[in-house]
């Protein structure tokens, strides 16, 4: 997914004007954790954020992250946040269905 930035950021030797995010993994939200504080209504952390961001980015580095204008940070974690959303449907070739005997429930492919 590719992100147009409001302000260009330098990189190493270059100027930045798009930025590359992949999807994250189950290992990078083992590594970096779940960008919401659950305590506080599910509030969403910079810090966490940040660091998926530097991580799932193929074309920043971490302290880059750090360097970004505002608006372009959160038009990136808006997309992290978005790549975390659950989906709207249940995948097509599951279905579930509940018995009313003995109140169980089955799950097929």
């Amino acid at each position: 997914m590719k992100i147009q930035l409001s302000h260009s950021v330098r990189v190493i030797d270059q100027e930045i004007h798009e930025v590359d995010l992949r999807e994250p993994t189950g290992k990078d939200l083992m590594e970096c954790g779940l960008p919401f504080v659950f305590h506080r209504g599910g509030e969403p952390d910079a810090r966490i954020l940040g660091a998926l961001i530097g991580r799932l980015a193929t074309n920043l580095t971490p302290d880059a992250v750090e360097r970004l204008a505002a608006r372009d940070f959160n038009a990136l974690a808006a997309q992290v946040m978005g790549f975390l959303a659950p989906p709207t449907s249940p995948p097509s070739s599951i279905s579930t269905s509940r018995s009313d005997a003995g109140g169980e429930i089955s799950t097929t492919s």
